[in-house]
C-alpha cells in the first residue's frame, strides 16, 4: 500500500521529474558504501579516472548491492511498475577544489534513448549541498 508521502513523491515526479529527499539506507549501510567506495578511489590514490566510474555495478559487489538495494528499488517501482532494469550506474564524485563540472543536460539524450521512460536513482553518499555543488534540477524538464 502506497502511503500519503509515497503519493505525494509520485505525483511530484509526474509532474516536475524529480522527488526527494526519500531516506533509502541507514546509517550503517550508508558506512558500507562510502568504505567501499573509498577503498575504491584509494586504489587510484583518490581521484579514478572517470571511464572507471560508470557500470561499477557490474564490476564491485558492493556497487551492485547498492543499485539493486530493495529501499531504492521500491521507489523506482511505484514509478516505473515492476518490471525494471538497471540501465546503467555512475558515480560522481566531487572532491574538495575540484574545478569539473557536469553541465545541464537530460540523462535520455546522452543515454541515447529516444523515448526515455526510465528514472535516475541518485542516491548520495555525502551530504549534498549547494555549498559542494549539489545536484541542480528545472522542475518540468523531464518531458
Amino acid at each position: 500500500m502506497i502511503n500519503k508521502a509515497s503519493k505525494y513523491n509520485i505525483q511530484n515526479y509526474h509532474d516536475f521529474g524529480i522527488c526527494f529527499p526519500i531516506k533509502v539506507l541507514t546509517d550503517k549501510e550508508l558506512i558500507y558504501f562510502q568504505n567501499n567506495y573509498r577503498e575504491f578511489e584509494n586504489f587510484y590514490n583518490g581521484a579514478p579516472p572517470k571511464n572507471t566510474t560508470k557500470q561499477l555495478h557490474l564490476f564491485f559487489d558492493w556497487a551492485y548491492t547498492l543499485a539493486t538495494h530493495p529501499a531504492v528499488l521500491d521507489q523506482v517501482e511505484k514509478i516505473l511498475g515492476e518490471n525494471i532494469l538497471i540501465h546503467s550506474s555512475s558515480i560522481f564524485c566531487k572532491n574538495p577544489k575540484d574545478l569539473n563540472f557536469v553541465t545541464w543536460h537530460q540523462d535520455g539524450y546522452y543515454n541515447d534513448l529516444d523515448k526515455p521512460e526510465y528514472v535516475s536513482a541518485w542516491v548520495a553518499l555525502s551530504n549534498s549541498t549547494p555549498e559542494n555543488g549539489c545536484l541542480r534540477v528545472i522542475p518540468g524538464t523531464h518531458i
